[in-house]
């Protein structure tokens, strides 16, 4: 019933029906509760900006030995908690879940910062010569502890380390976890995932042996 009252005054979408493929990806992340996260987002942050109270918050950090309580609330800056429809259910229609869900939780409000905000926030710094800014983000992306994890990263762990779990607890940081994901798209892509042709390994002996 809300849909119908504002189809009209709304543009057409470009998508379609076949746009809207979900395979793949887990209920928790179907786009439905995706975009009314970001609705939420913007509606909390609509006075002065998400861009403008993410830079507040990073402020408010301490350029070294920040606590770990401090870190965590700034690492949940994009986390959405919501008592609505969307975080009791998965599809429109859907059975209710048994217990609320954030609809942006912990894990991907960290992935936001580290590969939207920290780079966007350089930028930012960069331009306005705000060396208080750039410090903070540098100091951020150093000490973040390595919780990413996803399809690509597990690959290059194995192809990198094997299965020595001495060496894969070594990737404890972002910035290692992000250099691995640079690795995979600087080799990886350029040699079409042939591990036989690849030339990391001549690259880690020529410079690092």
């Amino acid at each position: 019933k809300i849909w119908e009252s504002y189809r009209d005054s709304l543009p057409e979408s470009s998508l379609t029906k076949k746009d809207w493929s979900f395979r793949s990806i887990r209920p928790a992340n179907y786009p439905y509760r995706r975009i009314a996260g970001l609705a939420y987002l913007v509606a909390l942050n609509e006075k002065k900006g998400l861009f403008a109270n993410f830079i507040q918050a990073l402020s408010k950090l301490k350029t070294e030995n920040i606590p770990p309580k401090q870190m965590n609330e700034f690492l949940n800056f994009f986390c959405v908690d919501s008592n609505d429809y969307w975080s009791q259910h998965y599809t429109p229609g859907g059975k209710k879940l048994t217990a609320s869900q954030q609809l942006i939780g912990s894990a991907r409000s960290r992935e936001i910062i580290i590969n939207i905000g920290i780079p966007i926030g350089l930028i930012f710094a960069r331009a306005g010569k705000l060396k208080d800014i750039e410090e903070r983000l540098n100091h951020l992306f150093k000490i973040s502890k390595g919780a990413s994890d996803n399809k690509l990263i597990r690959f290059m762990k194995h192809y990198i380390f094997g299965d020595k779990k001495d060496m894969v607890e070594v990737l404890t940081s972002e910035k290692q976890v992000q250099g691995l994901m640079q690795v995979y798209q600087d080799f990886c892509t350029q040699s079409q995932n042939n591990c036989l042709r690849c030339p990391f390994p001549g690259v880690v002996n020529k410079y690092f042996s």
